[in-house]
């Protein structure tokens, strides 16, 4: 559900406007049901219990086969899934909703993904369920005929570039979450603007700063 109860029963209010009528549906895991309690108290709202069919069939092979077929399809899922993680740990009810909680594994397995991908918020955690399908990911082509070739192209001036004698390794972690690393780019820009205003750098440093604006 979204991050926010209130932005929850908007959306699902959205289902039905203008005087009709509508449905919405929330997938909870078993151990998200006090989700619903706390959608009764914090926002007045009482949700009727679905169960589902004992007979529903399982749709993990077939959507990981049409994955391993479709770069495009591949890398709608890897997407999902790390939103749906990200997601899942910056929830307004962290103690309903905690990531080591959730099945890293059947998520996984449910968006269809071959691989799992590196995350730092997963890093040391499990993932019980989850197999790595056997396909060379590399081998995975564009449908589109456009986005194929320019993957190709791509891939072709990686191969062609000539590493630089005596580069220096970067340094740090190189899997820093996303949003971490945002912030320290923020950061750092809003201490040039300050010392631009004080005088405290010199005028090559500042031409240089104005011409990344």
């Amino acid at each position: 559900p979204p991050s926010a109860a209130s932005a929850f029963v908007h959306r699902c209010g959205r289902t039905a406007r203008i005087g009709q009528e509508g449905n919405a549906l929330l997938l909870l895991l078993p151990h998200e049901e006090t989700y619903l309690e706390f959608l009764s108290i914090n926002q007045q709202v009482t949700l009727m219990r679905m169960d589902l069919d004992s007979d529903i069939v399982n749709m993990t092979t077939k959507i990981r086969k049409l994955a391993s077929r479709d770069r495009q399809l591949m890398e709608k899922g890897i997407r999902g899934f790390v939103a749906f993680v990200q997601s899942y740990m910056k929830h307004e009810c962290s103690l309903i909703f905690r990531l080591k909680d959730l099945d890293i594994g059947g998520s996984a397995m449910s968006f269809g993904l071959l691989r799992l991908p590196r995350m730092p918020e997963l890093r040391g955690k499990p993932a019980p369920g989850f197999e790595d399908a056997d396909v060379d990911i590399d081998s995975i082509r564009y449908t589109s005929t456009v986005m194929e070739e320019a993957r190709q192209r791509k891939l072709q001036r990686a191969r062609d570039a000539i590493p630089v004698a005596g580069k220096r390794k970067r340094s740090g972690p190189q899997d820093e979450a996303w949003s971490k690393k945002k912030k320290k780019v923020e950061k750092k820009k809003a201490a040039d603007v300050k010392r631009v205003r004080l005088g405290f750098l010199d005028k090559k440093t500042q031409s240089s700063w104005k011409d990344s604006e």
